[in-house]
């Protein structure tokens, strides 16, 4: 589902269907205060270090999907 997500919800709206794939990274809660602060806060020294490396791996698995050809969702 869209869980509420205005940018999914905007894609929605522009495919004209809710039916497409999404490869969703993750970044974890906040122990304590507001989520949407922790989202939108700039990425720590320790997370800056290790954001190259987790880009790396979504691309890779990014570009599997791609090329698996199966864009039907299966």
């Amino acid at each position: 589902g869209l869980a509420g997500h205005n940018g999914l919800k905007s894609i929605r709206d522009r495919l004209g269907s809710a039916q497409f794939r999404r490869l969703r990274l993750g970044i974890g809660r906040p122990e304590h205060g507001s989520p949407s602060s922790f989202v939108l806060a700039p990425f720590s020294k320790d997370e800056r270090g290790e954001l190259d490396d987790y880009l790396e791996r979504a691309s890779r698995l990014l570009l599997s999907e791609l090329r698996s050809g199966q864009a039907d969702g299966s």
